[in-house]
């Protein structure tokens, strides 16, 4: 009854496959329409909207979860994605750092140890570049430290050679030149004290004459070794002669300058009582200190000259 009062009313458009809504008992349907070919007669399907809403539902909920599931996907995949780079990432700097912390280790040894292992290649072309050119750089290196240390031992053998004394070690008339011009200046723009012992071994050309020159020899070593045993390590001991020695005393009065070569002389008084004849000696010793008008240490020199010959005078064996 519903669906021929249908297909009289306007609602129906004959001909027409398309859909119409009626509301019966407030469900929803949809009326399809479509005429039979030769004949009066109309085929109308009415479908439940629930129907087709519900498959279309069901349609969306497996879509909706499809695409929860392919978004799922998507972020495992660069998550993994993430992971892997890091991982990659971590080892390819761990690649580089690797050989240069060995550089940088080396570099530190470089000039230190004698004997420095060659990098090794790591398969990074510009690390291995590096690396080589940092082996071509110690090789290099060592190949000129080695050189330098030859030359300069050369330089300092020959330089000691020059300023001391071959017989007894300390330093020489040619040292003292040299040093002296220095000193002066330190002292003169130090307004420091500085004093002088001139030490002259009482009549050695005759111990020399009887018991020869080794015995000479003897004798002035074991003066050297006297002066050593009493002055202090900056003290300078200076063989100015063949028998007289120059002892600078920095920082030193010319009274605390007498006090040690009066101990000088004691305590080789003292040897003396133990040694036998051949080595038996004493020594005089003429003092003198810096002036504010002296100009080299000739002038020191000169004073200290003047006392020890002014000692020799007294009967030697003395200081003044």
């Amino acid at each position: 009854e519903i669906l021929s009062g249908l297909v009289g009313s306007e609602m129906c458009i004959r001909d027409r496959p398309y859909s119409h809504d009626l509301v019966i008992n407030d469900n929803k349907y949809l009326l399809f329409t479509e005429k039979i070919k030769k004949t009066s007669w109309y085929i109308i399907s009415m479908i439940d909207e629930k129907e087709i809403i519900s498959e279309v539902r069901s349609l969306e909920d497996h879509y909706i979860n499809l695409g929860y599931i392919i978004i799922a996907s998507v972020i495992s995949f660069y998550l993994l994605f993430f992971i892997y780079l890091y991982t990659k990432a971590k080892e390819f700097v761990r690649m580089i750092n690797v050989p240069l912390f060995k550089i940088i280790s080396m570099t530190k040894d470089l000039g230190l140890k004698k004997d420095i292992n060659k990098l090794e290649e790591c398969g990074i072309v510009e690390i291995d570049i590096l690396s080589e050119n940092f082996n071509n750089l110690a090789t290099e290196l060592d190949q000129r430290t080695k050189k330098l240390v030859k030359s300069e031992t050369q330089r300092a053998f020959n330089e000691e050679l020059a300023n001391t004394d071959s017989l007894t070690g300390v330093y020489n008339r040619r040292f003292l030149k040299d040093f002296s011009n220095k000193y002066m200046k330190i002292v003169k723009r130090e307004e420091d004290k500085l004093s002088m012992l001139l030490i002259d071994i009482d009549n050695f050309k005759i111990k020399n004459d009887t018991y020869g020159h080794n015995t000479g020899d003897l004798v002035i070593k074991k003066l050297v070794s006297i002066i050593k045993n009493i002055v202090r390590d900056k003290d300078l001991i200076v063989r100015y002669g063949g028998d007289e020695f120059i002892v600078l005393l920095p920082s030193t009065n010319i009274r605390n300058a007498r006090k040690v070569a009066k101990k000088l002389i004691s305590y080789l008084n003292e040897i003396n009582q133990l040694e036998s004849k051949e080595l038996f000696f004493t020594i005089t010793i003429g003092t003198s200190e810096y002036q504010d008008s002296d100009k080299n240490i000739e002038d020191i020199m000169h004073r200290a000259d003047k006392s020890l010959y002014r000692a020799k005078d007294l009967g030697k064996n003395c200081v003044v």
